[in-house]
């Protein structure tokens, strides 16, 4: 007998950088990419749950960048990867035409830069209600980190998600 997929949940989560969040603002019209959990932290989870492992995990995600920044750790892996990634989004942007020349560079400044208050972690609570179901992307199970659910959301604007600063 087959079963239906479970429900979308209630509520999303995702951890992000403050320069994520500062360049899809200023050169993306405010309009977001976000790759989401249905559980904040996955340590909090029953024993036995199919739980995202931490390089999925927004509450891991989250200590990963909080304690990298206020070490200043040039050699992060997670820094590095971010930077990595939004250099690149760059580079496709200004090929689509979405952005300039011009724009591109400042972007690459940005991420290149020194100043590691700009990797500071963000936490995106993005309430499902506010969203229409087919915005909400299920990733493919060969995407995924691990075997838990994960999300995509290619067009979050800004009024759709709180942004938490939190202690863990």
């Amino acid at each position: 007998m087959l079963t239906a997929s479970p429900p979308l949940p209630p509520v999303l989560y995702s951890t992000n950088p403050l320069i994520k969040l500062h360049v899809q603002q200023r050169y993306r019209g405010d309009v977001h990419f976000v790759w989401c959990s249905e559980y904040f932290n996955a340590k909090l989870l029953p024993r036995y749950e199919m739980a995202a492992p931490p390089s999925s995990d927004p509450a891991a995600i989250y200590r990963t960048l909080r304690d990298d920044v206020a070490r200043c750790d040039r050699h992060s892996l997670k820094i590095a990867a971010l930077k990595a990634g939004i250099i690149a989004r760059a580079g496709e942007w200004e090929r689509d035409g979405a952005i300039t020349a011009e724009d591109r560079e400042e972007i690459v400044c940005l991420a290149e830069s020194e100043d590691f208050t700009l990797w500071k972690p963000l936490l995106y609570v993005i309430p499902r209600t506010a969203l229409e179901p087919n915005r909400v992307q299920r990733v493919r199970p060969a995407d995924r980190a691990g075997t838990a659910r994960e999300w995509v959301i290619q067009d979050l604007r800004r009024p759709e998600f709180d942004i938490l600063e939190i202690d863990l």
